[in-house]
């Protein structure tokens, strides 16, 4: 194929990281909303700073749900100036919301949606964290295919 400009799109997946008995947590965080309605308490457990968490953080706390976020990084948001990450911390904590940061997670045991138990590793030791449910933010990685290239004859860098 000849062109003068050709464009490479590539989808992304959700990042993970190795967690020792997440696979065991069941179900997937993109429904949190839709089947987690009035019927109970939530305790919602996010795992990322980033904003995709601190926005579902913040809105389900709005909406009455108990709320921890944890994240590995020293300040929320960490690509952004530390006034702003303190200010959304200060904020985040008059809304109730529960933050961690500077902490792994080392395990996890249960079954999202029923009932979790997160163990926690920060410079206070180590913790246990238990709730209703895990929601993951921790960002995307991409997902390059280049047999759907190869198949359509491209030749890279040409």
């Amino acid at each position: 194929m000849k062109s003068l400009h050709r464009l490479l799109t590539i989808r992304q997946r959700k990042k993970m990281v190795p967690i020792d008995g997440f696979v065991t947590t069941g179900r997937k965080n993109e429904s949190i909303v839709a089947w987690n309605g009035p019927r109970r308490k939530l305790h919602l457990i996010v795992l990322g700073g980033g904003y995709v968490g601190l926005e579902l953080s913040q809105a389900l706390r709005r909406l009455g749900s108990r709320v921890t976020l944890i994240s590995r990084d020293s300040q929320l948001v960490s690509n952004e100036d530390s006034d702003i990450s303190l200010a959304i911390l200060q904020l985040f904590r008059d809304e109730g919301i529960d933050v961690m940061l500077d902490t792994d997670v080392l395990g996890v045991s249960g079954l999202s949606g029923r009932h979790v138990s997160l163990q926690l590793q920060s410079g206070e030791g180590p913790r246990t964290v238990e709730g209703s449910d895990i929601l993951i933010a921790l960002g995307r990685t991409p997902n390059p295919d280049f047999s759907s290239i190869l198949a359509a004859e491209l030749a890279i860098g040409r």
